[in-house]
């Protein structure tokens, strides 16, 4: 099968946890603004029109979701740095992953803080 070469994905997930370096930033939840975008070959999906032959985004949004709130990490660098290498493990179909994480609470002058990372599948 011819490759057929795509991105999926995810923009805007919301997700309230702990994160932070600053003491107040460790007694309650905040919001983050998550956007996961995964490349790989949708060929297999799309002849058979089955989820099983893709990556199921609704998996990523829960499997991120749990990371961000199990780990309570304290910086948006780490916290992308382990979404990304979850996603290439769990999903070796995955050929790359791009993950932004925006803090909107971050800076009070600025709409938000955030930190994008890609990682490529090395062969």
């Amino acid at each position: 099968m011819n490759p057929l070469t795509g991105t999926l994905g995810v923009r805007e997930l919301r997700i309230e946890c702990i994160i932070g370096v600053h003491p107040h930033e460790r007694d309650k939840t905040q919001p983050l603004v998550v956007n996961v975008s995964i490349e790989t070959d949708f060929a297999d999906a799309a002849a058979t029109d089955d989820v099983s032959r893709t990556i199921d985004y609704d998996r990523v949004v829960r499997m991120v979701t749990e990371l961000a709130i199990d780990k309570e990490y304290r910086l948006l660098e780490a916290l992308a740095a382990d979404a990304c290498g979850l996603v290439l493990e769990t999903f070796p179909e995955a050929l790359l992953v791009e993950i932004e994480i925006e803090k909107p609470q971050a800076v009070p002058a600025a709409r938000c803080s955030f930190v994008r990372l890609s990682r490529k599948r090395s062969l």
